[in-house]
């Protein structure tokens, strides 16, 4: 394995004097890896001992600013939080103070310019710092991997994170995010086997079940995408979202009774999680009501939960994007930069074997709703 110039100075550094801050400052990085709320919360206290331990201590600062920055994310809150993004931005510009080359820092400060600035472009010149100082910095990768996806560039998006899953091939979430990006690029073979890989490091990890499920279910395999949903029955993340996504593979699979019970219970929890509506969308596209579908798009959008590449490149879209309700919901949010410029996605150019990122155009086949089990 070769190092970059900046590994090979962070060899040299002492990061501090102090075994005792160095190793509150490793049990950070411990559970700053496992990402959970619950976890991240745990990290900043092993940050912040580190911090007390030693106030000149750049890397505890940064890994500090990104756990709040990470903490705010995850919690798609229509409004931020801005609490924390303004304490991952204080803690990065300590950082930064002490240490100009610290990558986790400039992370940090990419997801308060994203989230709560509103400024993309800052973001990703952060995110492009970051890269720079340290091109073998996974989380870098597959941060600015999903910046690459949201401008549009799917097939520069899936090289970046293919390397991040590389570069940390026994990370739960670089497994399942690779995964993701896969479905977006229409590899669902591949996003299966990413997704699979993520469940055995993790067995208990969220989201690879729902991207499993998810690629099952672009296989047709809603039955074993609905065994999958199952698994996350009673454990400590089922939530409305969990639910809502079973509830579209009902309709998929013919039980419209069910999955309308499924919509009955979302209804009554909407306006206190507004997120919520686009999985609601979802499940009215599978039950094939036109109109109730692009009114909870339409909502979802207005609160600003869907992010730029799940409209370009989710596939459950697919069968609504050559809708003209789609495109009039698009335009009145000024979103029609988003709308295909080209010809629509075709079905996946497997690229897992050659390890190159799936070609995607757009699909014209057709219109209406997802196909349904007869």
């Amino acid at each position: 394995m070769r190092f970059t110039g900046y590994e090979k100075q962070q060899f040299a550094k002492r990061p501090t004097a102090s075994v005792e801050a160095y190793e509150a400052y490793l049990m950070g990085i411990y559970f700053w890896n496992k990402r959970s709320e619950e976890a991240l919360t745990k990290s900043v206290g092993y940050f912040q001992r580190a911090t007390e331990l030693d106030r000149n201590f750049a890397g505890a600062y940064a890994y500090m600013a990104d756990a709040y920055a990470m903490t705010a994310a995850n919690r798609y809150g229509e409004r931020p939080d801005v609490a924390l993004y303004e304490r991952a931005r204080a803690a990065a510009t300590r950082a930064l103070e002490l240490d100009d080359t610290v990558p986790e820092a400039y992370l940090a400060l990419s997801l308060v310019a994203f989230n709560l600035d509103r400024d993309s472009e800052r973001a990703a010149r952060l995110l492009k710092r970051t890269v720079s100082l340290n091109p073998n910095n996974a989380v870098a990768r597959l941060r600015y991997g999903w910046h690459l996806a949201r401008e549009g560039q799917l097939s520069d998006a899936v090289a970046e994170l293919r390397m991040a899953q590389r570069l940390n091939p026994l990370s739960a979430h670089h497994n399942t995010s690779l995964a993701a990006i896969l479905l977006f690029a229409r590899d669902y073979d591949g996003a299966v086997g990413y997704a699979q890989r993520a469940i055995e490091i993790d067995p208990n990890y969220y989201t690879a079940r729902l991207n499993l499920a998810e690629a099952y279910e672009m296989k047709g395999m809603y039955a074993d995408a609905l065994a999958e949903l199952k698994k996350l029955r009673g454990s400590p993340r089922e939530d409305a979202y969990t639910r809502a996504y079973m509830g579209r593979l009902l309709a998929l699979s013919g039980d419209d009774g069910e999955a309308r019970k499924v919509l009955a219970g979302l209804e009554s929890q909407a306006g206190g999680s507004n997120a919520l509506h686009y999985n609601m969308a979802l499940i009215y596209s599978a039950l094939g009501q036109r109109n109730e579908t692009f009114r909870m798009l339409d909502k979802a959008i207005t609160e600003r939960i869907i992010l730029a590449e799940v409209l370009r490149f989710d596939p459950r879209l697919d069968q609504l994007r050559s809708d003209p309700g789609y495109e009039e919901v698009l335009r009145r949010h000024n979103l029609s930069h988003l709308l295909p410029s080209t010809a629509p996605l075709q079905r996946p150019v497997k690229a897992e074997a050659a390890q190159t990122p799936a070609v995607v155009s757009w699909h014209t086949q057709g219109s209406g709703l997802p196909p349904r089990k007869p």
